[in-house]
């Protein structure tokens, strides 16, 4: 009787085991995702902190920053919704061309990210 419940306990914690590895296992390209949405905010967050009072240039970073929340949790999902990235990428290069007072290394930076947005949107499965 005592082997049993041995063997039991032995295989229920060997099943756990598996059950919870099988749950999340490490993914590169999600991880290279997240980085890309955390840096285009950490970019966009340093274009805010210029942005110019009664310009309309905080309410476009802060635009920016819904769409890339809202692309990012379809993303995660699987969901590569191209009017998503359309909006998305239109939204950051409104940042870049009308926020004057952004500095050469946040517009580079941002078009960076930009270029990095649209090799994502390439990966579609409906891409075109």
């Amino acid at each position: 009787m005592r082997h049993l419940f041995t063997t039991l306990a032995a295989t229920g914690v060997l099943l756990f085991g598996m059950t919870a590895a099988a749950q999340r296992q490490p993914n590169p390209d999600y991880d290279r995702q997240d980085r890309m949405f955390d840096h285009l905010r950490a970019d966009l967050s340093a274009a805010n902190t210029v942005a110019t009072p009664l310009t309309g240039d905080a309410s476009r970073v802060d635009r920016a920053m819904q769409e890339i929340n809202a692309l990012q949790r379809r993303v995660d999902r699987g969901d590569y919704d191209l009017r998503q990235f359309d909006q998305t990428i239109r939204a950051v290069e409104d940042v870049v061309h009308q926020n004057v007072t952004l500095s050469n290394r946040t517009v580079d930076n941002l078009s960076d990210d930009l270029g990095q947005l649209r090799v994502l949107e390439t990966r579609s499965p409906d891409w075109r």
